[in-house]
C-alpha cells in the first residue's frame, strides 16, 4: 500500500488479540444458549410431567397455551388436594383453612354446607378473630363470598 506505515510486531500482536475477542465475543453471542432454557423433543415427553388436568393445552405445532375456562368454580372447596411450596423454606403445604379461634370449626369455612359456620370464641381477644383460606394454587377469582 502506498503510503501505508508498516506496524511494530507488537501493535500487530495486539490488534490481533483484539480482535481475537471480538470475534469470540460475536461467536458467543450468536451461539444458541441453552441457560434457563427447558425443551420437550416429544408429546410423550411433555405427557410425563404431572399438571392439574385441562390448565394446558398443547398444539399441534408443539406450542403449549392456557387452557381458557368459563365455568365457575369454588376454588376453597378442592383447596386441600393442591400443595404449594413455602418460600423462606420451600417445604410443601397444603391448601387448606387456619384460624387462631375456635380451630374446631375451621373446616366449616370450606365444607360447602350453608348450614355450617365458623365463628370466633368469645373467650378469645379480638387480636385473634381471623381466618386464612390458603386455596393451594393460584386461581383467578371474580368475587369472594
Amino acid at each position: 500500500m502506498v503510503g501505508a506505515i508498516p506496524l511494530e510486531e507488537d501493535t500487530m500482536r495486539q490488534r490481533w488479540s483484539q480482535w481475537r475477542w471480538v470475534l469470540v465475543a460475536i461467536a458467543a453471542a450468536s451461539t444458541p444458549s441453552l441457560a434457563d432454557v427447558f425443551q420437550f423433543e416429544t408429546r410423550t415427553d411433555w405427557e410425563t410431567w404431572s399438571f392439574p388436568p385441562g390448565v394446558f393445552v398443547q398444539g399441534d405445532d408443539g406450542s403449549i397455551t392456557l387452557n381458557r375456562t368459563s365455568r365457575e368454580i369454588n376454588a376453597s372447596a378442592n383447596a386441600r388436594e393442591f400443595l404449594h411450596a413455602v418460600k423462606s423454606t420451600r417445604d410443601l403445604v397444603p391448601g387448606g383453612v387456619r384460624v387462631f379461634s375456635a380451630a374446631e370449626m375451621a373446616d366449616n369455612l370450606i365444607d360447602q354446607d350453608p348450614a355450617t359456620w365458623w365463628q370466633p370464641s368469645a373467650d378469645d381477644v379480638l387480636r385473634d378473630w381471623w381466618i386464612e383460606v390458603d386455596l393451594g394454587r393460584m386461581v383467578y377469582a371474580t368475587k369472594i363470598r
